[in-house]
């Protein structure tokens, strides 16, 4: 080829790239201020920290809920949404009397249920190291390690007082989303109210349609024998949460069930599909689930045409201050149209978060992390440990903001006042919380802890069921659900 050629080759390759930098220059100015920055800061920063900074800066101008989310956090993220976690599979308690880590049940399928390990065994040590109160939060995470992660448990069983060293295996294990009043020892929950007053009870109640298995209850005349009200509390909105519901809803439908406790304390959100699926087995077809705002456009999303309401009994939402999100969705749904009488619902407890913004995720690919980064310095070494084990990025932009169906606005900007309208209120005469109890304003550290304490009994499955009619004492707005529905009887 004659070098005149190669020389137009040149200058027009040149003037392609001058074209596209005119065009759009910010992407190499902005390489080129990093550049300067790691050269000659006097902190000298890494690349990971400027790339953070800088990626954290861009998405701060969009709003206070965009942002970078880094291979720690997405993979957490995926988690929740995908509803799947790696554990050993044992849950545990704190025995306050004995000062000792006990288990409360293990999960199906899981390494700890196979290997025999069964309630209230002692937790001694975990790979080596006796546990105590110092270390245990360490030790005791070990619990829920990635899949193949092997970790060496040993347990005491008081009945034959035998001591156990086994070695288990974290495999990745569903999580459920829609929780009841508490776990049982064989790792079901129990989806009633058990001690609201009842017409009859007899053992079947304990395993009723309403309750843990799926089972339906035994029944006196052809009807269930209890009309107490369901409870169930949603962890998150992740991919299984609406269908693990709606097994729930259909199945309490056959019962004399009174209504529905929905426990949304806490529930800081996660999918919007999960969102609208749940809106629409309580309200009528066509009517509007929420009002979806895009780029200067109010868009009403409604039930579709085909879908049919599975729950038309009383509901009682339980919400707080930590409820958000695609959580403070339901809850308006079900407030707005609960005025209606379709069905009837209030909401009980505090004013909810507040978060009313639609956040996209975008998938950046295999990117490194503090985990590749505190092993290696060399960065072909690097990059091969993310060929051969990728760690996922991602970013969060906020691209919608959400109404209720009547039109009040949910989100909570950073300087709005508290008598604006933002966020979820509960219903005119029952706000309620914790911090009411005349426990908690006597003694609030010794509330808290007895608090706690139920809590984690309740979830690992080693509350008694002479200690149910503790936590209705306990727990204002759950006990104000309780007068709803005695007051609809």
């Amino acid at each position: 080829m004659p070098k005149k050629h190669i020389y137009w080759i040149f200058a027009i390759l040149c003037l392609f790239v001058f074209s596209a930098w005119c065009a759009d220059p910010y992407p190499g100015t902005l390489r080129h201020i990093l550049r300067l920055v790691h050269r000659h800061a006097i902190s000298a920063p890494s690349e990971r920290e400027l790339f953070n900074a800088a990626v954290d800066g861009l998405l701060a101008s969009i709003d206070e809920n965009s942002g970078f989310i880094p291979p720690s956090i997405y993979e957490e993220l995926n988690e929740e949404f995908h509803q799947e976690t790696g554990t050993v599979g044992i849950l545990f308690w704190f025995d306050e009397a004995e000062k000792q880590y006990r288990v409360g049940c293990t999960l199906p399928n899981s390494s700890a249920r196979k290997a025999g390990i069964e309630p209230q065994d002692v937790l001694l040590s975990i790979d080596g190291e006796p546990l105590t109160s110092e270390n245990a939060p360490k030790l005791l995470s070990k619990l829920h390690s990635p899949t193949e992660t092997q970790v060496q448990v040993e347990t005491f069983r008081p009945s034959s007082q035998k001591k156990r060293t086994q070695t288990l295996v974290s495999r990745k294990l569903p999580v459920q989303s829609v929780t009841g009043f508490t776990r049982l020892p064989d790792s079901t929950w129990e989806y009633r109210l058990p001690m609201f007053p009842r017409s009859e009870r007899d053992e079947g109640t304990a395993e009723g349609a309403s309750g843990t298995n799926g089972k339906p209850a035994k029944k006196t005349d052809g009807k269930p024998v209890s009309d107490a009200p369901l409870y169930v509390r949603l962890e998150t909105f992740g991919e299984q949460t609406a269908r693990e519901l709606r097994d729930i809803l259909t199945r309490g439908m056959q019962t004399d069930a009174c209504g529905l406790v929905l426990d949304l304390r806490g529930n800081s959100g996660g999918l919007l599909k999960t969102a609208l699926e749940i809106c629409g087995m309580f309200v009528q077809k066509r009517a509007i689930m929420v009002q979806i705002i895009g780029k200067g456009a109010r868009t009403p999303t409604v039930v579709p045409n085909e879908a049919v309401p599975i729950w038309t009994r009383p509901v009682a939402v339980l919400i707080d201050h930590r409820t958000a999100s695609s959580a403070e969705i339901v809850a308006a749904c079900l407030q707005d149209w609960g005025k209606r009488g379709l069905p009837k619902a209030v909401c009980i407890g505090s004013r909810t978060f507040g978060k009313g913004t639609i956040q996209n995720i975008f998938d950046l690919g295999p990117l490194p992390d503090d985990r590749d980064l505190e092993k290696e310095t060399d960065w072909r070494t690097v990059w091969k440990q993310i060929r051969e084990t990728p760690r996922r990025g991602g970013l969060r932009i906020s691209s919608e903001m959400y109404l209720s169906p009547d039109g009040h606005m949910i989100h909570r900007f950073p300087d709005s006042p508290k008598e604006e309208e933002w966020g979820v209120r509960p219903n005119g005469g029952w706000e309620c919380g914790i911090s009411e109890h005349p426990e908690f304003q006597k003694d609030p550290d010794g509330f808290e802890k007895r608090w706690k304490t139920l809590t984690l009994l309740r979830a690992s499955g080693a509350l008694p069921e002479s200690r149910w009619g503790e936590v209705p004492a306990l727990d204002l707005p759950l006990k104000r659900a309780m007068d709803f529905f005695q007051a609809e009887k």
